[in-house]
């Protein structure tokens, strides 16, 4: 059984290795090849998104492994961080609270390949909130002691002048910081960026976005239309990142005055399937326009972006919103699952190394023939232990296949049903009407009352009729209720008491 698990590890170690070259055609070869590898669902998510930009939902994990090790921890942590960063927004917490248990499970097994992995997200994440700078520093602090590799050592370097930069006096091209930090930028650029073009395009970018602190826009210019150059157009991950290099080409059109031009751009860019369905890169384009339209006077088209800018930031905070509410039922999940799981792994550990003692001892009984009787009768009682002890854990791995709590129901017609999708339900005569955050709706024959014995304690009886998901309350008057659509549910004087602690 160990020789499995060891030989399904090493596959997985090797996929991770090609995720981070970015190897993408030789991932799909693999896990076209070997289905079962451990991790095999969380690396099938993580494909399609850097090929095509799909994001995924994973809510049984834990309930498909038939062998729980570390390696499913880590991996399943950086994913949700992973998840919050990509549907949610790149400057929320909540990518940050599960890189750090992935990190801090990865440093208890010294596995540097884990330990860089989770780093290089954490990193990432003080990239986009940079207020922090004691953590910052931490953190790139942390890779200096696990580079291992050429990739661990760009990223090491890359992370550690990007600090530089967000910190460091570079607003003046003539004073000795910015001479130092361009200097090593151009060495990281020469020696250390490895020979792949996601890897050249982001130091590329890296030093435009340099060049552009002291205004210095020809040499950023420069850098930027490298990036974008560099950048393949092939898959998801890296046509991105072209985009935001051309973003950031009509942006110094922009600060050079250059509106006509720049204009043009913007537009150009918005005709782009890819920023169509990202609000975030729509909102910043739209408050370029609504800026460069203003500076040229031209009042009705500066209102004019200025409102769908508006409109955007609107879309932002209730589409953040409805994803918080489902990140809030994955957290109380994932918490539940780390506590069992520590404890769990801590006794695999120790399983783990009662055999690495225990083998070398065996081998020294097999070459001492004189104490052939002694060693023997010393394994026997020692081997009986271990299979107690090993019988025992396994049983512990089967109860952690039963942690996971279901966030889900199904109803009489079969249909499954995501609680953290579920706004409000309506009792109609014999049947029951459930309504989803995405407007949809189920019609089916039941109870409210049995419905109600199947849902977490936020799903409150407003009326005789209505049971509501209290995460999805926006306002409580005083015989209603208002939801963040705008839906008003009625709140009979019977059950006001059960929203007693409800703003």
């Amino acid at each position: 059984m160990f020789n499995g698990l060891f030989a399904q590890k090493q596959t997985s170690y090797d996929l991770i290795k090609l995720f981070k070259g970015f190897e993408l055609d030789s991932v799909t070869r693999t896990l076209e090849n070997d289905p079962k590898i451990k991790g095999y669902i969380i690396f099938k998510q993580e494909l399609q998104y850097l090929k095509k930009g799909k994001i995924g939902r994973i809510d049984d994990y834990f309930e498909r492994q038939e062998n729980i090790t570390y390696l499913d921890s880590v991996l399943y942590y950086n994913y949700l961080g992973d998840y919050c960063v990509r549907k949610m927004n790149p400057n929320d917490s909540y990518s940050f609270r599960y890189y750090i248990p992935a990190f801090e499970i990865a440093k208890t097994h010294k596995d540097t390949l884990l330990i860089n992995e989770s780093l290089r997200r954490i990193n990432t994440f003080f990239l986009k909130n940079d207020k922090n700078k004691k953590m910052y520093q931490k953190y790139v602090g942390e890779l200096l002691k696990y580079q291992k590799d050429e990739i661990d050592i760009f990223w090491k370097e890359y992370y550690m002048l990007l600090f530089n930069m967000s910190y460091d006096s570079i607003r003046n091209s003539d004073n000795l910081d910015f001479k130092n930090m361009e200097e090593s930028l151009l060495n990281l650029k020469k020696n250390n960026t490895p020979n792949n073009t996601y890897f050249q395009g982001r130091i590329n970018h890296a030093i435009g976005q340099f060049y552009s602190y002291p205004s210095m826009h020809d040499s950023s210019r420069v850098y930027f239309e490298k990036a974008y150059n560099t950048y393949s157009n092939q898959y998801f991950y890296s046509y991105g990142r072209k985009l935001r290099a051309k973003i950031a080409l009509a942006i110094i059109d922009f600060r050079n005055k250059i509106f006509k031009e720049a204009i043009t751009e913007f537009h150009e860019l918005l005709n782009d399937e890819m920023i169509k369905k990202n609000i975030e890169l729509k909102y910043s384009i739209y408050n370029c326009l609504r800026q460069g339209y203003e500076d040229q006077k031209k009042i009705d088209s500066s209102n004019f972006y200025m409102k769908l800018t508006m409109k955007y930031e609107d879309s932002i905070e209730y589409y953040m919103h409805i994803e918080k509410v489902i990140e809030f039922d994955i957290t109380n999940e994932a918490k539940k699952t780390q506590q069992k799981f520590k404890k769990k792994d801590k006794e695999i550990m120790n399983l783990t190394t009662t055999i690495n003692v225990v083998l070398p001892i065996l081998a020294i009984i097999a070459l001492i023939a004189i104490a052939l009787f002694y060693y023997f009768k010393k394994y026997k009682s020692k081997s009986k232990t271990l299979e107690t002890a090993q019988s025992e854990t396994l049983e512990k791995i089967e109860e952690l296949k039963g942690i996971v709590i279901k966030n889900y129901i199904i109803l009489k017609d079969k249909t499954k049903v995501y609680i953290s999708d579920l706004m409000y339900i309506k009792s109609e005569d014999h049947f029951i009407k459930l309504f989803l955050n995405n407007g949809k709706s189920h019609f089916v024959r039941g109870k409210i009352s049995q419905i109600k014995e199947e849902l977490p304690p936020n799903f409150i009886q407003s009326h005789r009729s209505y049971i509501i998901n209290s995460n999805y309350i926006k306002q409580i008057n005083g015989n209603h209720i208002t939801l963040i659509d705008k839906t008003e549910i009625p709140l009979s004087r019977l059950h006001k008491g059960n929203f007693k602690d409800k703003p």
